[in-house]
């Protein structure tokens, strides 16, 4: 089960480091125009070869297929979480 493993805020939104089954990978988030909270993975450039980046690049295949999408409502469904529970 994925969850939070770190936090780093700041004034445009927040940063989460997410262990997904011992991957752990960064999703920033931010409000958009109308106060809902959004998001995106943080990580844009992969090494070909580089067993870890492929398995976050795995993960971060949202928009692609049925489990990248999972992943992203996942991670933001995390965030969400968090944020409504540390204010």
């Amino acid at each position: 089960m994925a969850h939070i493993t770190k936090v780093e805020k700041n004034e445009n939104g927040n940063s989460y480091q997410i262990d997904f089954d011992g991957v752990l990978v960064w999703f920033d988030t931010w409000r958009d125009d109308d106060g809902e909270l959004t998001g995106d993975w943080n990580q844009y450039i992969f090494t070909i070869g580089n067993e870890q980046d492929e398995k976050v690049r795995a993960i971060q295949d949202a928009h692609n297929d049925e489990v990248g999408a999972y992943n992203y409502m996942t991670a933001l469904e995390l965030a969400e979480s968090y944020e409504a529970n540390n204010k």
